[in-house]
């Protein structure tokens, strides 16, 4: 879990298509949602 609570969720540079979703706990169907959301992809 990071320190504030909140998740880490992104794009990695220099890594097309990439996208780390990590210390998301309790918001783990929200993060899913987020990470296929195609208006997020590159």
């Amino acid at each position: 879990m990071t320190r504030d609570g909140l998740p880490l969720i992104g794009p990695r540079p220099g890594r097309p298509g990439v996208r780390p979703a990590t210390g998301h706990n309790m918001l783990a169907p929200a993060t899913g949602r987020l990470v296929t959301c195609p208006g997020l992809r590159p």
